[in-house]
């Protein structure tokens, strides 16, 4: 889908084609792919890395990255898809050994 620059969120929200893709113009001069890296997204607002994502929000964080492959794993390599599972693993174990440590004191 095709990829425009906006000045800002909000632009990119008022958009007639909610299916265009959007970028922030400070978003376009650090990421001078970022229409290529967009061919297959719909409704993506910073999103980079990505395919097949759609209404990924600054799809630059951890956060997004794994919702997006979690909703687009089957879309993508299945090696990638564990990256979702393994990142909320991690995140459980730091929060009990969070958990653990506080209750130390």
């Amino acid at each position: 889908m095709k990829t425009e620059i906006f000045k800002n969120y909000q632009e990119f929200l008022g958009r007639e084609d909610k299916e265009l893709n959007g970028v922030s113009e400070q978003f376009a001069i650090e990421n001078p792919n970022y229409e290529k890296d967009n061919e297959t997204n719909n409704g993506c607002w910073n999103c980079i890395d990505c395919e097949g994502c759609e209404g990924c929000i600054d799809g630059q964080g951890l956060t997004d990255k794994v919702r997006c492959i979690q909703e687009n794993k089957d879309r993508i390599d299945p090696s990638l898809a564990a990256l979702g599972a393994i990142s909320t693993i991690v995140w459980i174990a730091a929060i009990i050994a969070l958990a653990i440590i506080l209750s130390l004191y």
